[in-house]
């Protein structure tokens, strides 16, 4: 093995904040401190994250012989230098996530779209594409907007077709997807020892279909606080309390008329 007299290549060290002044400022007008906390600051960069949670934290001073953290809202003057002391501006805050851009379905117009209303003459006016699409989401029957860049206008349809053609103002988008409706929380699967059912809906038309259609139908009721579904037959029944234990069994479900466990 040919040994060499070459001294090992030093390992590069990471970046560290920018320091504005080895010492401190002639003024600087302090916040606060994180010097009693736990755990201790033992780093500038530890001490700069924490002066990232405070709107009014600008600079901090770093003490390296004690490990001292130190915030602070400006500074001006002089740097006066020390052999312990680090000033260091605080962290840029990260730019809010831009939201996706709607996607375009076509750069003009449909051949064929059904048109079910507009939001032209409504305070304020749409003043976006994305604003129209809120708009839109208000509306059961707008499943497609036509969005005019040239005048700002906005255009609600239920449907469209044919073929795509161009134009220099117009944007089509679909609606945004509803949102799922979050699932109601069981509370026991099968029934309780004791329930006073107040009534059903097993005869009514359409039939309750769900668990979330039961709900709906026990929504209407004052008395009702309580639901089991019977996921067998698909029945509904209403109940004003429930007490004892839960006994299991395979085909019904008991929740609360608001959905989530009390």
């Amino acid at each position: 093995m040919v040994q060499t007299n070459e001294p090992p290549k030093p390992v590069a060290k990471p970046a560290g904040p920018e320091v504005l002044c080895n010492g401190g400022f002639a003024s600087m007008n302090g916040v606060g401190n994180w010097n009693y906390e736990t755990p201790h600051v033992e780093s500038a960069e530890g001490c700069l994250d924490r002066c990232a949670g405070r709107s009014d934290c600008k600079f901090i001073r770093f003490n390296y012989k004690y490990n001292q953290c130190f915030a602070y809202k400006d500074h001006s003057g002089k740097c006066i230098a020390n052999d312990h002391d680090h000033i260091y501006a605080a962290k840029a805050a990260a730019a809010p996530a831009k939201p996706a851009e709607p996607e375009v379905l076509c750069n003009g117009g449909y051949a064929s779209m059904n048109g079910v209303g507009n939001w032209n003459y409504e305070t304020p006016h749409t003043a976006s594409a994305e604003a129209c699409l809120d708009r839109c989401a208000g509306r059961s029957d707008c499943k497609y907007i036509r969005y005019n860049y040239k005048n700002n206008n906005c255009f609600a349809y239920k449907d469209r077709s044919g073929k795509c053609y161009p134009n220099d103002h117009d944007h089509i988008y679909a609606a945004k997807a509803a949102a799922a409706p979050a699932k109601p929380e069981v509370l026991c699967n099968g029934g309780y020892a004791s329930m006073n059912g107040v009534g059903n809906w097993n005869y009514e038309t359409p039939h309750t279909a769900s668990p979330e259609a039961c709900l709906e139908r026990c929504a209407g009721r004052s008395d009702c606080k309580y639901i089991r579904y019977n996921y067998k037959n698909n029945n509904c029944f209403a109940y004003k309390d429930r007490s004892g234990k839960c006994y299991p069994n395979d085909h019904d479900h008991i929740y609360a008329r608001d959905g989530k466990k009390v």
